[in-house]
């Protein structure tokens, strides 16, 4: 849990920091940029794929993965072993779902992830570079990448508002997906009254789900917080500090997600 709390403290980040984006920037250069037709057909046409083949193979290598996730038993080495592997056969899109699935999951284990970004880089340039098959598992996972620390490589523009179309439609697919809906309230930070709506929904259904889950109050005290922030709501300002006072409550352990919300209370406070 606590590795869960350090990815939502992070999102915290972007208020007091002069609200940057969580989305790096294109890199400079002297070409010139491609339509948007064309960048949409060639770098995010797989969103719109009708996720009609077979799940099975994706859906057993998970149920193969997800227990050393559970057990915390996953390491540096076998995630090089399983890239090499992906890359010696780069037609084979289940070698592909290993390394990424793998890799996204040593991502979780990590108190520090900006430390695995290089890793999720790489998959995130792998997909881009591949076809992308017509799976529920496989596009929802590309989405998991693209919302992670370095996973913007592979999608050098335009990642917003395409993440946050993806988001919306895998979220039609399953309501209760909660790694989903946990990006997908980032993605739909974006200024608009009702993108922020839905993402407090979402900060909501996430604390319904999981009343006892610390992390899950870090993330709608944030949302609290950017709402009263961007629209000064007196309401917003205290639903922030009573999220992240009974996030306090529930994990007493110390570290920089702890620091970071006493943080924010006081500022709110002065306020």
């Amino acid at each position: 849990m606590i590795t869960r709390i350090y990815f939502a403290m992070s999102l915290t980040l972007l208020l007091w920091g002069g609200f940057k984006s969580s989305i790096a920037a294109p890199a400079l250069t002297t070409a010139p940029l491609p339509t948007f037709q064309g960048l949409l057909g060639r770098q995010w046409h797989w969103i719109n794929n009708k996720w009609t083949d077979n799940d099975k193979p994706y859906l057993q290598v998970r149920s193969q993965i997800s227990p050393l996730w559970r057990a915390k038993r996953m390491n540096r080495k076998e995630l090089k072993r399983l890239k090499q592997l992906s890359l010696q056969r780069p037609a084979d899109n289940v070698a592909r779902f290993r390394w990424a699935y793998y890799t996204y999951c040593f991502l979780l284990l990590q108190s520090n992830r900006d430390s695995v970004s290089g890793e999720i880089g790489d998959v995130s340039q792998a997909f881009s570079a591949n076809p992308t098959p017509n799976s529920y598992q496989y596009g929802r996972l590309r989405f998991l990448i693209a919302c992670s620390p370095g996973g913007s490589a592979g999608f050098p523009y335009g990642n917003g508002l395409y993440l946050k179309q993806l988001g919306e439609r895998l979220l039609r697919r399953d309501t209760k997906d909660e790694r989903v809906k946990t990006y997908q309230i980032d993605n739909l930070m974006t200024g608009q009254p009702q993108d922020e709506r839905k993402s407090l929904r979402y900060a909501q259904d996430l604390v319904k789900a999981n009343p006892k889950d610390a992390s899950a109050y870090i993330t709608l005290g944030w949302v609290c917080q950017y709402t009263y922030v961007g629209r000064r709501s007196k309401d917003g300002r205290q639903q922030a500090i009573n999220a992240y006072q009974k996030a306090l409550a529930l994990n007493k352990t110390p570290g920089k997600w702890r620091d970071s919300a006493l943080s924010n209370i006081r500022r709110l406070q002065k306020i």
